[in-house]
């Protein structure tokens, strides 16, 4: 059996990218949307997991999340199942989860 060695994606930096305008011009978006892998530098859309180069072919998997502000009564509902939460950062671009 074969063993994975998964790149630790969550450890890339959340960016933008270049997208294409008129001939000879680039124009910087999608800021916050798109993580850089440590290892190789491939990038992806956080919403979607598509990959930025070629996204008809490479992808991760993404999860529904969401952010809620500590004491906020509207942040689990009753009907919802409690889930584990951890303390979130932001540093230096890169989104930290203290486990």
């Amino acid at each position: 059996m074969a063993a994975w060695i998964l790149p630790p994606l969550g450890r890339g930096h959340l960016i933008g990218t270049n997208v294409p305008g008129a001939v000879g011009e680039y124009r910087w978006e999608r800021e916050g949307r798109i993580i850089r892998c440590p290892w190789h530098g491939w990038e992806f859309d956080v919403a979607t997991g598509e990959s930025v180069f070629n996204p008809h072919a490479i992808g991760v998997e993404t999860f529904p999340v969401r952010v809620e502000e500590a004491g906020d009564p509207a942040a689990v509902l009753p009907d919802e199942p409690r889930l584990a939460t951890f303390p979130v950062t932001v540093t230096d671009g890169m989104v930290v989860v203290t486990v």
